[in-house]
C-alpha cells in the first residue's frame, strides 16, 4: 500500500516540506523512468512551479553517483517542460541499500509559486523566493574535489558561496542554516600548514570566512567521497519586513538563528565532556535531547510563551551506528514529538559522537 505524501508547513508561512515515503531505484532514472518519478511525485499536490529545492538521500559510493543524479535532475526538469533545473543536494544516507534514493521536495504553496524564480550561477542551479516579508535563496548543493587539494577545495567551495550570495545582494550573515560534507573527515590530513583531521581543516577556514556571523545553523557530516560539499538557503529582510531579521544568537550548548517565531539550530551532539559516555547511544541521545530543551529556555521566556508551547517543525538526526537508527528515532519522536523526522546514517565530525541532531523550532 502507498503511504500519503506528508506534507506540512515548515517556516515562516511561505514554505512547505514534504517528504515522499516511496524508494525510487537508481536503474530508472533514465528518460522514462524519471518522467514515471515525475509522474509519482507531482500528482500528490506538489507544483513544479512552486518547488524550490529537491533533497535527495542516498548511499554515496563513488564519483560515478553524482552524475547519475545529475542526469536524473536533468531528465526530470526535461518531463515538466523545463529549461534550467531545480536546484537539488546530494544528502549521503549510509542506511539506504546501493542505488536506492529517497526524495524530500521544499515548495511553496499556490498562493506564492509566482514569487519562485529558478535561476543559474556559473551552472549551478538555485531558487529565490521573494516575499512581502524579505526574500529567501535556495542553493543546490556545491562540491569541489580539487587534486586531492581538501584546503583548496574548501577556499574555492566557500569562495563560490560568497559569489552567489554576491549576486543576490546577500552576504555569509545572511546564511540560515548550511551542511557540510566532508570527504574523510576524521582522516589526519597531511598538510604543514594546516594539520588534524579534515574536519579541523575545514573548521579554520569556515570560522575565518563566516567571521563576525555567529549563530549560523549548520552540521558537518561525512561524505563517502573526497572534497568537500556545502548545501546551504539564506534569508535576508525586506525593508519594512515585520518578520526580525536574522539574530545572532548562541546559547550555551548549541547555535541557533531566528526568523520571526522560527528557530533554526544545528550540531546538537550528545557529548558531554563533564560525564564522558563513550559508546553509551541511551545517554547520547539523552543528552542532545536535553541539550535542545535547554537551548531553547531562553528563546521560550523572551516571547512570554512555555516550553510546552514549542512545537518542532523539522527535525534531522545523524547517527553514526546502523544498529542504532530505530532505537533513536523512536527517542527523539517520544521526545520532541517532531512533524517530520528524517534519520539518517552518516559520521558525524566527532567520533566519540554517535549522534547529532539539527531542526526547526516554532512558537504555538
Amino acid at each position: 500500500m502507498k503511504l500519503p505524501l506528508k506534507l506540512y508547513n515548515f517556516y515562516i508561512m511561505f514554505i512547505r516540506f514534504s517528504q515522499i515515503p516511496d524508494l525510487f531505484d537508481l536503474k530508472e532514472l533514465s528518460t522514462a523512468g524519471s518522467k514515471s518519478i515525475s509522474k509519482r511525485i507531482f500528482s500528490q499536490g506538489v507544483d513544479p512551479d512552486s518547488l524550490l529545492k529537491i533533497n535527495l538521500y542516498i548511499n554515496v559510493k563513488n564519483d560515478k553517483d553524482f552524475s547519475v543524479i545529475s542526469e536524473f535532475v536533468k531528465h526530470l526538469m526535461a518531463s515538466n517542460g523545463k529549461t534550467i533545473n531545480w536546484p537539488y543536494a546530494i544528502v549521503p544516507c549510509g542506511q539506504l541499500n546501493e542505488g536506492e534514493m529517497q526524495i524530500e521536495l521544499l515548495h511553496t504553496d499556490q498562493k506564492n509559486k509566482g514569487n519562485v524564480v529558478h535561476k543559474e550561477f556559473q551552472n549551478h542551479s538555485y531558487s529565490v523566493l521573494s516575499t512581502e516579508k524579505g526574500s529567501f535563496l535556495f542553493s543546490g548543493g556545491i562540491r569541489f574535489y580539487e587534486n586531492d587539494d581538501f584546503v583548496d577545495s574548501i577556499q574555492r567551495g566557500l569562495d563560490f558561496v560568497e559569489a552567489l550570495l554576491d549576486k543576490e545582494e546577500m552576504q555569509l550573515e545572511h546564511v540560515v542554516s548550511h551542511l557540510n560534507l566532508i570527504g574523510g573527515i576524521n582522516d589526519v590530513s597531511r598538510s604543514r600548514e594546516f594539520p588534524g583531521s579534515n574536519y579541523s581543516i575545514y573548521k579554520a577556514i569556515r570560522d575565518y570566512y563566516f567571521d563576525g556571523a555567529n549563530g549560523v545553523q549548520c552540521s558537518s557530516v561525512g561524505l563517502g567521497v573526497g572534497g568537500f560539499g556545502f548545501d546551504f538557503f539564506a534569508y535576508k529582510s525586506g525593508e519594512d519586513s515585520d518578520i526580525q531579521t536574522l539574530n545572532e544568537a548562541r546559547s550555551n550548548v548549541f547555535s541557533y538563528r531566528i526568523i520571526g517565531d522560527q528557530l533554526f539550530f544545528g550540531e546538537v551532539n550528545g557529548w558531554d565532556e563533564a560525564e564522558p559516555c563513550y559508546g553509551d547511544i541511551n545517554a547520547q541521545v539523552s543528552i542532545a535531547v536535553k541539550k535542545i530543551r535547554d537551548g531553547l529556555e531562553g528563546f521560550v521566556k523572551g516571547n512570554d510563551k512555555d516550553i510546552q508551547e514549542v512545537e518542532f517543525n523539522y527535525i534531522r538526526v545523524f547517527v553514526r551506528a546502523e544498529s542504532h537508527l530505530e532505537f533513536v528515532e523512536s527517542f527523539v519522536r517520544e521526545n520532541l514529538n517532531p512533524n517530520l523526522c528524517r534519520v539518517v546514517l552518516a559520521n558525524p565530525k566527532d567520533e566519540k559522537c554517535l549522534v547529532v541532531i539539527e531542526g526547526v523550532a516554532m512558537l504555538r
